[in-house]
C-alpha cells in the first residue's frame, strides 16, 4: 500500500512540476480554520477528532485537511511534539529483525504514543506492521487508510520545490516523513530558510528533484 502511494505521489509530483501555473494547492488558512474550530465550532471539530482516534475512514480529505491544519489553533499544540515512549518502541521495534519482537507491546507502545500526538506519521508505520503480525488485519489497514490521508493532506498543501510553494506541516517530524513516504532519501540535515521556513536535500534521483521546502504552521 505505501509503495503504491508513493508511486502515485511521484507521479503528481512531476507532473505539478511541469504544470506549476496550473496547479491549485490546498493551502491552510490561519483565519478560516481558527474560526472553523472556535465556540460552537470546537464541538464539531472534537467529533472528527473523536472518528479519527477511532480510525473511521470515511472521512474526507477536507476532514484531514481540517483536523491537521486545524490541530495549530488547539490548547497545548507544539510542533516540535515528542515523547520518550519512542525510545521503548523503537528498542522494542528492532527486536523485529532477531525474530524476538513482542507485537503486543509495540502495539502498545505505538497506540500510547498516537494517543499523545495523534498525527506522528512515523508512528502508524510500526503500529500497523504489529497489528498485520498479529493478525489484526482490519486495523492494521485503517491505520494504513490513516497515514496515507495524512500523507496525502500535507502532499496537497503545495508541491514543496519552491519558497513560494512548501509543503505545510503542523510537526517538524512530519517533514521527514513526507519525503520518505514520497521515495527520496535524505542527503543531510535541514536549513532554516526565513522563520518556520524548512528546506531538506535529497540524494540524487530520476527526477531530478534536490530537495523540499517545508513551512511549519
Amino acid at each position: 500500500m505505501k509503495r503504491t502511494l508513493s508511486l502515485i505521489l511521484l507521479m503528481m509530483l512531476v507532473f505539478q512540476a511541469a504544470n506549476a501555473q496550473q496547479v491549485k494547492f490546498s493551502i491552510p488558512d490561519h483565519k478560516k480554520l481558527k474560526k472553523e474550530i472556535a465556540g460552537k465550532n470546537s464541538q464539531v471539530y472534537d467529533r472528527l477528532m473523536q472518528r479519527f482516534a477511532d480510525n473511521d475512514t470515511t472521512l474526507t480529505l477536507a476532514d484531514y485537511h481540517k483536523l491537521y491544519y486545524g490541530s495549530a489553533h488547539k490548547a497545548g499544540y507544539n510542533p516540535m511534539a515528542d515523547t520518550p515512549l519512542r525510545d521503548s518502541l523503537y528498542l522494542a521495534f528492532s527486536k523485529a529483525q532477531s525474530g524476538e519482537a513482542d507485537f503486543g507491546k509495540i502495539r502498545s507502545l505505538a497506540l500510547r504514543i498516537l494517543k499523545q500526538i495523534p498525527f506522528d506519521i512515523r508512528t502508524l508505520d510500526p503500529a500497523s506492521y504489529a497489528c498485520r503480525m498479529l493478525n489484526d488485519n482490519a486495523t492494521a489497514a485503517k491505520m494504513e487508510f490513516k497515514m496515507g490521508r495524512l500523507i496525502e493532506t500535507i502532499y496537497n498543501s503545495g508541491d514543496g520545490l519552491t519558497e513560494e510553494t512548501p509543503f505545510t506541516v503542523v510537526l517538524v517530524a512530519n517533514e521527514t516523513d513526507v519525503i520518505r513516504a514520497l521515495g527520496f532519501s535524505l542527503s543531510g540535515s535541514s536549513s532554516v530558510q526565513s522563520g518556520k521556513l524548512h528546506y531538506w536535500k535529497v540524494s540524487e534521483n530520476e527526477f531530478g528533484v534536490q530537495g523540499f521546502y517545508f513551512r511549519v504552521f
